[in-house]
């Protein structure tokens, strides 16, 4: 029923074609005269655009005078036809067949010759003239398809000629393979050409899918997150040697960056090629080195800048002695984590954040170097020096009054005392501006056990709780467990809160794909229970991290229960496992938050809706610090742990770089090996099927051709 429908409608669609033209054929002044209001159309379009645009639009001016001329070409012969041997119907068809045709072919190969002629500088420039010049690339593909769709349109009239005119059934036949042809080869070229024209809404034909094994095309997720947040423009300028692969990976990393921000551009200076422009930019810029990277941030009135040398750029790493054979072909790209670094640089006026991190109350040492220490915290020490941090460290005893204001953000790693009141008296004063500005605490607890009077419990920090509670957060004294981890059940993942709003569990979340963690031997921190009609707190807490929710977990806060043995009950008496792990996630990091001062103005009547000042981060607590240890940072889920600690600074700072961080990305050089014999088959086989093929193709063709 379909099919029989589907040919109705077609054939209903031809009977009014053929009643148009035939409508037409019996008005004389279509017959007689409509080519040539055609010539004389285009003949005008001619004379204005040589009248207003002159010897630059010369394209455009043999198009359209070739197309007059065409015009009343067709015109003559259709005046000129044999009446009787020719209907005015058929006449009509066969006139609209070649004018129509010569039409659309005109105006495509005007679109495909403008980039070649008028529009070459364009073209010719590469992406970033692309990019620029939007409207002319689309008017190029325009024209092209425009044409080749016109010309389609008009063979297709032919059809009714197809079985009485070997002529017109060639011409129908043979545009047709040639439509098909242009077609394939203009889609390819023209959305190859599109992935690199913004397009407002449809710029998702600028996406770039990386199947690189070393990731060649991709950047982190910080670094996106800093880009789509660049307020201010760059400009890199590339002095590096051609032909290069540090170059390539410059030049394909910057491509990269533009892709996410429309505020980075580059351009490169050749030694050879661009002397002069080279000696300009030494001159006003005074580039320590001739080989690197010149980042300029900012307006040409007031920028800023600095320079990557070369060196930075990449690293080799060094050849295993044990094994001389090994192959040394290949480097790390630093190039990402140096760009991002110099930007964040020169966007803070050329200052580094001062991170201090704190010492004498027994807190992981950052002179411990070992990779499996749970001690120490110098290689995480060592990881956050490599980003535009000036990195410190500050005693917190009964001397300390008052807190550097060099300290940007300061850093308690898991502290094993508690604080004397001189130190937390600094450190509150610190936190609440009141030596000046207002700073950041970093703090990382854990679970510290001791022995008094004959039992196990969680060492007293009272004056350490006292400052947390003055800032909403709420440390229980208590241990969680993971039953599924008979062995070790202090060991478990977190993840982040889906439900948070804060940008530090936003960073590690990403659709249903959740960042793990790896912490061990955690304490429950949580947001402070809000007490009934009291008035309202600028500060806040907000829950970051929970465990996670595949596995049972229960907090215990009897620390001489033995957690093996409590599992083992668990297996045995199922009701009393529901009971006692019944809790859900539990949380186990917050981040606070200090709401915005109102604005003054909202005080006058009218302007009560005046907006507050934005909030502003003050504290992350977590409720654990192995991850952050040797051990931890050196360990499986060492990248995510890094990149949860550098997220935390930055957001303490206000910066945009959140999540997973630039990491140095190794290059392999890949050799072919294969026998001489083996390049030679690789060259000619191939060559030799296809020809093979196409003499089969033609060979079936003519045998079934001959039946």
């Amino acid at each position: 029923m379909e099919v029989r429908d589907f040919r109705v409608n077609m054939s209903e669609s031809n009977n009014m074609n053929n009643g148009l033209i035939s409508g037409l054929s019996k008005n004389p002044i279509v017959m007689n005269f409509g080519a040539f209001l055609m010539a004389v159309m285009f003949a005008l379009t001619c004379g204005i655009i040589s009248w207003r645009l002159g010897r630059p639009a010369m394209a455009y001016i043999i198009w359209s005078g070739s197309l007059a001329v065409f015009s009343a070409g067709v015109g003559f012969v259709l005046g000129n036809r044999n009446r009787e041997e020719t209907s005015p119907e058929n006449a009509l068809r066969i006139g609209l067949i070649f004018l129509g045709g010569g039409i659309g072919f005109a105006t495509a190969i005007l679109g495909l010759f403008l980039p070649l002629m008028q529009y070459s500088d364009i073209f010719g420039g590469g992406l970033a003239q692309w990019r620029k010049n939007p409207n002319t690339v689309l008017l190029c593909a325009g024209l092209l398809f425009g044409g080749l769709a016109l010309m389609f349109g008009s063979v297709m009239l032919a059809k009714n000629f197809e079985k009485s005119s070997v002529g017109l059934r060639r011409l129908l036949y043979g545009t047709n393979a040639f439509l098909t042809g242009m077609l394939l080869l203009t889609v390819l070229g023209v959305v190859n050409v599109l992935a690199y024209v913004p397009m407002g809404k449809l710029d998702f034909f600028n996406r770039t899918f990386d199947f690189t094994a070393s990731g060649l095309y991709s950047i982190s997720e910080s670094t996106q997150n800093f880009l789509s947040n660049l307020k201010e423009p760059v400009k890199v300028y590339v002095l590096l040697p051609g032909n290069n692969l540090i170059t390539v990976e410059t030049e394909t990393l910057l491509e990269t960056f533009k892709t996410h921000t429309k505020n980075i551009t580059w351009s490169s200076v050749s030694r050879d090629l661009d002397a002069q422009e080279l000696a300009k930019l030494q001159e006003k810029y005074q580039i320590p080195d001739p080989l690197g990277l010149l980042v300029v941030y900012g307006s040409d009135q007031k920028p800023v800048y600095d320079f990557i040398k070369y060196p930075d750029l990449y690293s080799i790493p060094q050849q295993d002695p044990r094994n001389p054979n090994a192959d040394s072909g290949s480097f790390q790209f630093l190039g990402e984590a140096q760009l991002i670094k110099t930007i964040t640089f020169l966007s803070e006026g050329k200052s580094q954040t001062g991170v201090f991190f704190t010492q004498g109350n027994g807190e992981l040492s950052i002179d411990d170097k070992n990779p499996g220490s749970i001690a120490g915290i110098g290689t995480l020490y060592d990881e956050t020096a490599k980003g535009n941090f000036k990195l410190d460290k500050i005693t917190l005893d009964r001397n300390t009054k008052k807190i550097p204001q060099e300290a940007d953000v300061l850093v308690m790693a898991r502290p094993r005392f508690d604080p004397p009141p001189q130190a937390i008296d600094a450190l509150r004063n610190y936190l609440r501006g009141t030596d000046g500005k207002k700073g950041h605490l970093l703090l990382l607890l854990d679970v510290e056990v001791e022995q008094l009077a004959g039992k196990k419990q969680v060492i007293p920090m009272p004056n350490l709780k006292v400052l947390l509670r003055e800032f909403q957060v709420d440390v229980a004294d208590d241990q969680i467990y993971n039953p599924l981890n008979e062995r070790k059940p202090s060991i478990m993942t977190i993840m982040a809160s889906d439900k948070s709003n804060n940008p530090i569990a936003k960073a590690f979340l990403k659709g249903r794909s959740a960042t793990l963690f790896l912490f061990d031997g955690i304490r429950t921190v949580k947001p402070l229970a809000r007490v009934p009609n009291a008035p309202p707190n600028p500060i806040s807490a907000e829950e970051i991290l929970l465990t996670d929710p595949r596995i049972p977990v229960w907090a215990e806060t009897d620390m001489g229960a033995n957690p093996q043995e409590i599992i083992a009950e668990l297996r045995k008496d199922e009701k009393k496992a529901q009971q006692k792990l019944q809790g859900g996630q539990l949380p186990v990091a917050v981040a606070v938050m200090e709401k915005g001062a109102a604005d003054p103005l909202a005080q006058i009547p009218g302007h009560e809706g005046m907006a507050p000042t934005e909030d502003k981060p003050r504290m992350v607590v977590f409720g654990d610090a192995s991850w952050a240890s040797n051990e931890g940072i050196n360990g499986r889920f060492g990248e995510s742990s890094l990149s949860l600690f550098n997220t935390s600074i930055s957001w303490l700072r206000d910066r945009a770089d959140l999540g997973a961080k630039p990491k140095g990305q190794e290059r392999k050089d890949y050799k072919f090996n294969v026998a001489e014999d083996a390049v030679t088959r690789l060259k000619f086989l191939p060559l030799a099927m296809m020809l093979l093929s196409v003499i089969g193709l033609g060979g079936a063709i003519w045998i079934v051709r001959r039946r």
